[in-house]
C-alpha cells in the first residue's frame, strides 16, 4: 500500500496589530479592587448597621457573672 503524502497546514494569516489600551487581566483586576472597596465603604458607613451588643455572661442558673480585677501594683 502506498503512503498518502502529507498535507501541510496552511498558515492562518497574521491578524490585525493590536491596538494599545487596557489588557483584559488588568481590567479584571481593577473590576475586583473596586468591587471590595465599594462594598467595604458600603460596610462602614451605608448598610453596615450598628453591631450587636455582647451579652453579659450568665452562669447554669441565669445569675449574671461580675469579674472584678484591682492592681495595687
Amino acid at each position: 500500500m502506498a503512503k498518502r503524502p502529507q498535507r501541510r497546514a496552511r498558515r492562518q494569516p497574521p491578524g490585525p496589530p493590536k491596538k494599545g489600551g487596557i489588557p483584559r487581566q488588568g481590567l479584571a483586576i481593577a473590576a475586583v479592587l473596586a468591587l471590595l472597596l465599594g462594598a467595604g465603604l458600603w460596610m462602614k458607613y451605608g448598610g453596615g448597621g450598628k453591631e450587636l451588643p455582647i451579652p453579659a455572661p450568665r452562669t447554669a442558673d441565669g445569675k449574671v457573672v461580675v469579674l472584678e480585677f484591682s492592681d495595687y501594683g
